[in-house]
């Protein structure tokens, strides 16, 4: 039986970022292989509970899937850790945790589908990321 860490936020906006990350397309390739969809440009962005930000900082230090950072021209890319994740009852998504930068109270989430619009959410709404935590 698996173990299930469950963090709490509010939808926040972003400031585009996922978007342009989540669009390059050696990360493409790299979510498609390890999760199995392609990903929707761009990142639902959960504002974290103050009682979850500790389990979601010990995100960065628990067992995950890798995506490998990259070069590009004069840019570099770093890595990125991603934990499979239910969101609420939809179950085809991933928390995604940039090595460079990224936020430290802010949970990005990405799926195949823009999950504002598939879930109906909207700035403030509460919901609950389920993280299966091997044992």
């Amino acid at each position: 039986m698996t173990a299930a860490m469950v963090i709490r936020g509010r939808v926040v906006s972003g400031c585009g970022e996922g978007r342009y990350f989540v669009g390059r397309k050696e990360y493409v390739m790299q979510i498609e292989e390890a999760l199995g969809f392609i990903p929707f440009p761009g990142t639902l962005n959960l504002q974290v509970e103050s009682a979850d930000l500790i389990s979601f900082q010990r995100l960065k230090d628990r067992p995950a899937i890798i995506l490998e950072g990259f070069s590009h021209g004069k840019r570099d890319y770093g890595k990125v850790i991603v934990h499979p994740c239910r969101l609420g009852d939809y179950g085809r998504c991933a928390v995604v945790i940039p090595e460079k930068g990224g936020y430290r109270e802010v949970m990005e989430v990405i799926a195949p589908h823009n999950l504002r619009e598939r879930l109906s959410l909207c700035d403030g709404d509460r919901v609950e990321v389920t993280v299966p935590v091997p044992g």
